[in-house]
């Protein structure tokens, strides 16, 4: 038994495990919980015996030793689980004369129970003392250690204990294939990490806002102390040169990058540095951009690199606290919005660059730009919340609470819409009454406003509500399906025409030969929170367990009988009474304009 200080300065006792065949330092994701330390994320993982592998869930920094003092600081790897109930069974330990009298380590070591932490090489080999007793055959030795005396090698299981033993075998594909099985479960409510509090905490005491209602926010740091950086600068400058390289080759691509950041400008969301500061940049990002083909309004966006490392390997976003998971589960979001009879949705314009970071911070938010070669180089602040910081998502969506905080009680409908119905600068909501709706939508335009924010591409399945709203505000633009015109739009992920009222999914015919992997890889590609296309996907899905019975090689072809399409095409072209209610919403028709097909389904 070891004693480990908490995040309040309490002492915790945990029962831990010396293995010296390890290189590092574990622990329980279930003691860290209790300790309430923070955590320090990783994307490491620890490899085991048969090379099995787990997650390393994170990492903390804690202080160890007796109820007397502390002995050793620590930085302990986060899992799951250690090992399963220590020893496997009580021990038989009639005849140890020798540790009769001796203080040991842990006073209960021949009852079974659970290993909370488990300690390396390095710990056991500092933690010795020059004292040792050995005892007769089929007992241990115990060997003296700061910890009291520790007992190591051979045991005897009590008369009537049970082992059972078992092999495993870690195939990575099918690892997937269940993962992808477990995408379809309802996910569980989980509590806040000691590290979500400690995020949660910081924008509590750092947030403010200026005379125009807008908000300001510090970086949440890990550390109360300012991280620093070294080699950042050098990063970041060869990685503008190679983008600027890229941008000659394409006019046209220069040209919206160009346009993009003189906006980013013009709009104060980013600043010169004076010649005077140019030796206090604390942190470079590298930027590059990101083509959106169907944005109806930026195609090109620029994106900032804060995973860039540093000299130390060291980055920006590994600094940040990423904090809680705020956007509503977006299955909720959508079932609600079908519920109302008239459904709205709009867009907060650039929602992230309405908030600013605090002056303090900008200098983490540093970057390279000119308009040409031929231009004199330039460093600039960024002043806001940054697309690419990962703190930036919980940032955003905290303001956006707050802001209802601090002001929905003048505006109670949209304050429970921005709680409930927006999903990170979306808002998908509606009502029963077009007067509801009504006021809905005007209440959430002077809410955001108050905040500094602007709602725009508003669109409805009732033209009415949108009436009195500017031409710019509303979202006009149409695509062609099926040598009619009509309007589509994403909600969510999903494809909706509000004329219609109808959800569509789009569907790229296979290109590639039908096996397995392929199956799986196309199916992975529908994204139907609703689930309006399980009679057909459940159907795929009973396909691919006959494959696993028939024992089908990944890339093999399967058999025709299980891969026939008239399964399905009969199913669509039954008539609707055959079915009950939720299998007779199926889509009404495949609507083939060349290539990508569409399916649409109405309610």
């Amino acid at each position: 038994m070891i004693q480990v200080r908490d995040a309040f300065g309490s002492m915790q006792s945990f029962r831990a495990l010396f293995d010296t065949g390890s290189q590092s330092n574990f622990i329980t994701e279930k003691a860290v919980k209790r300790l309430s330390l923070p955590l320090s994320p990783t994307n490491d993982n620890v490899s085991g015996i048969g090379d099995a592998s787990a997650p390393i869930l994170g990492d903390i920094t804690c202080l160890i030793g007796t109820k007397d003092k502390i002995l050793f600081k620590l930085n302990l790897h986060v899992i799951s689980t250690i090992c399963g109930d220590q020893p496997i069974a009580k021990l038989n330990t009639s005849g140890w004369t020798h540790i009769e009298s001796k203080p040991l380590a842990d006073p209960g070591f021949d009852l079974p129970g659970p290993i909370d932490i488990l300690l390396g090489a390095e710990v056991f080999a500092d933690s010795l003392l020059n004292q040792h007793i050995k005892g007769n055959a089929n007992q241990p030795i115990a060997l003296n250690s700061v910890f009291g005396w520790l007992l190591l090698g051979k045991t005897r299981l009590a008369s009537n204990a049970l082992v059972h033993a078992s092999g495993k075998n870690d195939i990575d594909l099918n690892s997937l294939v269940q993962r992808f099985w477990e995408l379809d479960c309802v996910p569980k409510a989980s509590l806040l990490t000691p590290e979500e509090v400690f995020c949660e905490q910081k924008f509590l005491s750092d947030h403010c806002r200026d005379t125009f209602g807008r908000y300001t926010v510090r970086l949440p740091f890990k550390d109360d102390s300012e991280p620093k950086f070294e080699g950042s600068r050098d990063v970041a400058l060869r990685r503008f040169h190679a983008i600027e390289r890229r941008l000659s080759r394409d006019p046209d691509l220069q040209k919206e990058y160009a346009n993009f950041m003189t906006d980013y400008l013009d709009a104060g969301h980013m600043s010169l540095v004076p010649g005077n500061e140019l030796s206090q940049g604390k942190y470079y990002i590298p930027h590059h951009c990101v083509l959106r083909p169907d944005s109806a309004t930026t195609r090109l966006r620029v994106v900032f690199d804060a995973s860039a490392k540093d000299a130390h390997s060291r980055s920006l976003n590994d600094t940040q606290l990423i904090g809680p998971k705020l956007q509503p589960n977006i299955l909720e979001i959508l079932l609600r919005f079908r519920v109302h009879n008239i459904v709205f949705m709009a867009d907060v314009r650039q929602m992230y660059r309405q908030i600013l970071i605090s002056q303090a911070d900008r200098d983490y938010q540093r970057i390279f730009w000119r308009t040409t070669p031929t231009e004199c180089l330039q460093e600039y602040r960024l002043n806001t919340v940054t697309y690419g910081v990962s703190s930036s998502p919980f940032l955003a969506c905290r303001t956006l609470r707050q802001l209802a905080e601090d002001e929905g009680n003048q505006y109670p409908i949209a304050k429970g819409i921005i709680l409930s119905d927006v999903y990170i600068d979306d808002v998908a909501s509606g009502s029963d009454t077009l007067e509801h709706a009504q006021q809905a939508k005007d209440q959430l335009i002077a809410l955001f406003k108050l905040g500094g924010f602007h709602l725009r591409k508003w669109v409805s399945n009732n033209a009415q509500l949108l009436l009195d709203l500017p031409i710019q505000d509303r979202l006009t633009g149409s695509v062609s399906l099926d040598n009619y015109e009509t309007q589509i739009l994403k909600i969510l992920g999903l494809k909706w025409d509000p004329h219609t009222d109808a959800f569509l999914f789009e569907i790229q015919p296979l290109d590639r030969p039908c096996t397995k992997r392929s199956i799986l890889s196309e199916l992975g590609r529908v994204f139907d929170p609703l689930g309006f296309l399980s009679p057909i996907t459940i159907q795929i899905k009973t396909y691919i367990q006959k494959l696993w019975i028939l024992g089908i090689g990944w890339d093999q072809t399967p058999p025709d009988e299980v891969i026939d399409s008239t399964v399905v095409l009969s199913w669509l072209r039954a008539h609707s009474s055959r079915w009950v209610t939720f299998v007779a919403n199926r889509p009404v028709a495949f609507i083939i304009s060349g290539s990508p097909t569409e399916w649409k389904l109405n309610d």
